[in-house]
């Protein structure tokens, strides 16, 4: 079983990388080559919905936490952790459309 799945879309400026972390257990670093889009060194925005089954399950108000923390951009790269049962959505500026 997959345990990082992955589906990127972009529009003319931003690449979005949507990523679910399905391990319970532990968080999950990964390396991403954005280099063919052209992305400028700087930052971009990694925004996370963070929760856990057992709250969910029991139905509570807020179960889940959303925030967002800046990710570096370097070489075209972006290394990002993604944290334990987590839903990530990567915010990744882009030159030019294609």
């Amino acid at each position: 079983m997959a345990l990082l799945d992955v589906v990127a879309t972009r529009s003319d400026k931003v690449v979005f990388v949507h990523v679910i972390n399905r391990a319970f257990d532990a968080d999950l670093e990964a390396e991403l080559d954005l280099a063919a889009l052209t992305p400028p060194d700087g930052r971009g925005v990694q925004h996370l919905l963070e929760g856990t089954p057992e709250e969910q399950v029991a139905i509570r108000k807020g179960w889940m936490t959303e925030r967002s923390q800046p990710v570096t951009i370097a070489g075209g790269k972006v290394r990002v952790t993604f944290p334990r049962r987590s839903v990530s959505v990567l915010e990744i500026p882009v030159v030019g459309g294609q």
